[in-house]
């Protein structure tokens, strides 16, 4: 094995490490946010609880599917990794930091009002959410905008990313904070974070019609194809 040969599996052992340490936070962060779900001891207060962890519960497995969602994307995106610099690793951190505070967002949102217009923890947990897709986004960008470099299979990277219908998220999102701030700042109508939602996902959904025309949902199969491509090529490497 030559000195070539030798640093490719470095590198690709190091970016395997990247990838299971990201993969070992997601697991934490959703092991953590079940914690906070107790039922009492006695059996008397548990009878009773059963409906009140209801929220809770429900809570916790919309924020299980989001993280999900989140993981699924991470995972689509280094799957055209080859190599990685240290830009890369400060968003990936940074990415990685935002999904953390999912935990501080599903406490807040459980401890807060039921009021939708007093409550701080909602618009907390949209915050969190909001900051989670703002640094996935940039994490996106940065490895389509250095893909020479990066990614293998380049050809495929825009149609599975979707980065020309995505990459309004970089300016979408902070005004989608600032109208959640006005919002409870000036006591405006709950219904305008909503409305805001559905407004960017329709907006969303029109750029990716109109950018990728007759592109399903078939990313978790270009996931696995560019899985057993790359093993391949390193069985022949191994091999050779």
């Amino acid at each position: 094995m030559d000195v070539n040969e030798e640093l490719e599996l470095k590198k690709e052992f190091q970016v395997e490490r990247l990838i299971f340490f990201s993969d070992a936070v997601f697991a934490i962060i959703i092991t953590i946010m079940v914690l906070d779900i107790k039922i009492p001891e006695t059996p008397e207060a548990a009878k009773l609880s059963y409906l009140d962890i209801l929220p809770k519960v429900s809570a916790y497995g919309f924020s299980f599917f989001a993280i999900g969602v989140f993981w699924v994307s991470h995972l689509r995106i280094f799957s055209f990794i080859k190599d990685y610099d240290i830009p890369l690793l400060a968003i990936n951190l940074l990415f990685l930091f935002s999904v953390s505070l999912f935990p501080f967002g599903l406490s807040s949102f459980l401890s807060g009002s039921h009021a939708l217009r007093h409550s701080w923890g909602l618009y907390n947990y949209f915050g969190v959410m909001s900051f989670t897709f703002f640094t996935q986004t940039l994490l996106s960008g940065y490895i389509v905008k250095n893909s020479d470099r990066l990614c293998i299979k380049r050809s495929d990277l825009d149609k599975v990313l979707r980065w020309k219908a995505t990459r309004i998220n970089v300016f979408i999102l902070p005004l989608f904070v600032i109208v959640l701030f006005l919002t409870q700042y000036f006591a405006w109508n709950e219904l305008a974070p909503v409305a805001a939602v559905l407004a960017y996902v329709i907006v969303v959904r029109r750029l990716k019609k109109k950018f990728y025309p007759g592109v399903g949902n078939n990313s978790l199969s270009a996931i696995f194809k560019i899985g057993s491509r790359k093993q391949k090529e390193l069985s022949k490497d191994a091999e050779n």
